[in-house]
């Protein structure tokens, strides 16, 4: 989630896991919150894939973050958290 930026301390990660409610997901994962995600691992939903991305964003403190039908396919509760 941090992207090699580690300036960003793990309470603000955890943070925004609570916020979008993925803290338990995330816990449960083999290593936890350290856990690797990339290639084809089916590790995750769509959904909660979705969720880190706008985590990720979030942490990123990006000035304009563009988002092109990626709420389409989300439940409202989880559109309102972004």
């Amino acid at each position: 989630l941090i992207m090699n930026n580690h300036h960003i301390p793990l309470s603000n990660v955890r943070e925004l896991l609570e916020k979008f409610a993925l803290t338990q997901t995330i816990d449960a994962l083999p290593e936890g919150i350290n856990t690797e995600l990339f290639g084809n691992q089916h590790l995750l939903s769509n959904l909660t894939l979705q969720k880190l991305m706008f985590v990720r964003a979030a942490l990123a403190k990006l000035p304009v973050l563009i988002i092109d039908e990626a709420l389409d396919t989300m439940p409202q509760d989880s559109v309102q958290l972004i």
